[in-house]
């Protein structure tokens, strides 16, 4: 009987404490959920980049050779926000 008895006692003790573990996971699970919820979100340099936004033209003008002439052409972008205006893509 008085095994019996030691080996509930251990076995309750076992199960308690497996239980606070679990909870401190839990509640660190919470913390590191919410630190990379803060860290996904669109910040101000993702309001720099939003700027940038539309269709854009530009002429481009490069040398080869320092001693020709320019070459020069004419080239369009479209840029637009991804993924929840976490990305830019142009």
């Amino acid at each position: 009987m008085k095994n019996f008895f030691i080996l509930v006692t251990v076995l309750l003790l076992a199960v308690s404490i497996d239980s606070l573990i679990a909870q401190d996971d839990h509640a660190m699970n919470e913390e590191m959920m919410k630190a990379w919820q803060d860290y996904m979100t669109p910040g101000a340099m993702h309001e720099v980049l939003a700027s940038k936004v539309g269709k854009w033209k530009a002429d481009v003008t490069m040398w080869m050779d320092p001693t020709q002439p320019p070459s020069t052409s004419e080239a369009t972008t479209v840029c637009e926000a991804i993924l929840g205006g976490r990305y830019f893509q142009s």
